[in-house]
């Protein structure tokens, strides 16, 4: 086995820097892969398929172990063999990906200022668990296999901030027609604790505007938008999660009473060709701050994260506007 501590140059963690560490979890009898540095810890983990297990930024939780994260496909009964899911245990309506069960990771690796090191190789572990590798810049790149499609996620920690990217990658290897998809299909999945309550929308017209507060169980925000903030207001924290471009498809938070708040995304295409492929990515941001505030800094951060891929749209708007809340309606766990 491989042994990242051969490399470290330092033991000691700093805010300016990433760490990056494979740690033992015996609460699964399994392992965690652990990048931490600019006030955030983002914990990824074996037993669910090298997914985010939860993220603390500041010493806070800010994204919870509740539920699973990652990509997640869901199949109808009448699907062909050649798109059940593969892996132990699956069946033809079994929701698979991430800590549902059936993807199947080949390869995982870390990059720290440019030097790559696998984690996972040929489905099996090959990194031993160390100190720590330290530098200015990480990656984590994991590639498996979901289903009908070949799947690539990429978790980029820049040397500058703020937050990280993540961008997900899919080829699809059987044709697939619009009946195959079951309603449960999600590219991307993160969990934040009940408290994140307030949000704040970036539309892909380029407007901005303020969600009402809805302590119901089910969907809100159920639509396409670019950007997301969410605020707690008993935490003071936030998170921001933004696209580079508005996507087709449509966005919503699930409000789960007693568990979390879940962000997920359906920008899955309806059907695919045999060698088609799909990219998205998502910036990830948490930021702190007073109350009364909270929607001035969101709306800059957000601004920020979609400045960086292009220009902002001609005519955006920077002033916050309310919006009454969606209806609420049932969703699966």
């Amino acid at each position: 086995m491989g042994d990242l501590s051969t490399i470290a140059t330092d033991t000691t963690p700093r805010a300016d820097r990433w760490r990056v560490s494979l740690d033992p979890w015996p609460e699964a009898d399994t392992h965690l892969l652990v990048v931490e540095g600019m006030d955030l810890q983002v914990r990824f983990a074996d037993a669910a398929a090298w997914t985010i297990l939860d993220m603390h930024w500041r010493g806070r939780e800010v994204g919870c172990h509740s539920g699973a994260t990652g990509s997640v496909l869901q199949w109808e009964e009448d699907t062909p063999a050649t798109l059940r899911p593969q892996g132990d245990g699956c069946s033809r309506r079994q929701t698979i990906g991430t800590g549902h069960g059936g993807e199947v990771v080949r390869r995982v690796s870390v990059t720290v200022d440019g030097r790559e090191i696998p984690v996972v190789a040929g489905g099996k572990l090959v990194l031993e668990a160390h100190s720590g590798l330290d530098g200015a810049a990480a990656r984590v790149h994991k590639d498996s296999i979901i289903g009908p499609f070949d799947h690539e996620a990429v978790f980029d920690f820049p040397s500058a901030g703020p937050g990280f990217g993540v961008t997900h990658r899919y080829r699809a290897n059987d044709a697939m027609a619009r009946g195959h998809f079951a309603g449960y299909r999600y590219t991307f999945m993160f969990m934040m604790p009940e408290t994140y309550d307030r949000y704040l929308v970036l539309n892909p017209d380029g407007r901005m505007e303020q969600a009402a507060i809805n302590p119901e169980p089910g969907m809100l925000l159920e639509r396409p938008f670019q950007a997301l903030a969410c605020y707690s207001p008993a935490d003071q924290t936030g998170m921001v999660y933004a696209y580079p471009k508005p996507y087709p498809g449509s966005n919503h938070i699930n409000v789960r009473p007693g568990k979390d708040r879940k962000f997920r995304a359906n920008l899955f295409q309806d059907h695919y060709e045999v060698g088609q492929t799909s990219e998205f990515t998502v910036r990830i941001i948490p930021f702190e701050e007073m109350d009364k505030q909270w929607v001035e800094t969101a709306a800059s951060l957000i601004e920020l994260a979609t400045a960086r891929c292009f220009p902002p749209a001609p005519g955006r708007e920077k002033t916050a506007t309310s919006f009454p809340g969606s209806s609420a309606s049932s969703a699966p766990d």
